[in-house]
């Protein structure tokens, strides 16, 4: 992310902040986390962030009720 445009790195930032609200809201409520799903067990989820040229990959850790965000693609 360092190498993104500033602009581009700040709307990333917010929209991942906003993705972990809305995964902790969907785990609380019982739902599924935003994304598509890319195993069996409910725990890695990929999506890409509209309009903007950026794909990734998180991890639920539901026990800790965290996310991580182990791949994050920026397309130039």
């Amino acid at each position: 992310m360092l190498d993104m445009p500033p602009d581009l790195a700040k709307r990333t930032v917010n929209f991942l902040v906003s993705l972990a609200l809305e995964v902790g809201g969907a785990i609380d409520a019982g739902d599924d986390p935003p994304g598509d799903p890319m195993d069996d067990l409910g725990v890695r989820y990929s999506f890409q962030i509209e309009g903007e040229p950026v794909i990734f990959e998180y991890v639920v850790l539901r026990e800790i009720r965290e996310i991580r965000i182990p791949a994050l693609v920026w397309f130039r």
